[in-house]
């Protein structure tokens, strides 16, 4: 494997880590059937993390095929840009009103409720004239649920 390729995935690995807190290590490994001391290494740069590992991870955590593949050098409206039909500016809307809400959720769970109003905005085609009312109206019903 190339150092470019390693050190991507090693550099999404740690986001991966960051994102699940405390315990991360133990997590990941438990859900990606492999020893913690192992992925430990992996983590320390003494070991590489290979191709099936790779597949193992991006599948326990529901992470796209090449997910830690992606560079996370790559910014958030190059990625959205590279799929079609994108809002970028719904996209700002939903984030800013979503976290202008002060709700109690952990950052990933945050971000899920960002993309499911996105989707959900995008699906219904609701006008966008209509969409900071709607985005209220389901952060406000998320935030009591949660």
């Amino acid at each position: 494997m190339n150092m470019d390729k390693n050190e991507t995935r090693r550099g999404n690995l740690w986001l991966l880590r960051q994102t699940l807190g405390k315990g991360a290590v133990n997590e990941i490994a438990e859900k990606a059937d492999t020893n913690p001391s192992y992925l430990s290494t992996i983590f320390n740069g003494q070991r590489e993390l290979g191709d099936e590992l790779a597949e193992r991870i991006e599948t326990a955590f529901n992470k796209p095929k090449g997910w830690l593949d992606i560079s996370p050098d790559v910014g958030i409206k190059e990625s959205a840009a590279s799929y079609s039909n994108v809002d970028l500016d719904l996209i700002k809307q939903v984030i800013e009103e979503v976290f202008s809400r002060s709700l109690a959720l952990p950052p990933s769970d945050t971000a899920e409720l960002c993309i499911s109003i996105y989707q959900y905005l995008k699906d219904e085609e609701v006008p966008s004239q209509n969409a900071t009312a709607q985005i209220i109206k389901l952060a406000d019903i998320f935030g009591k649920t949660a």
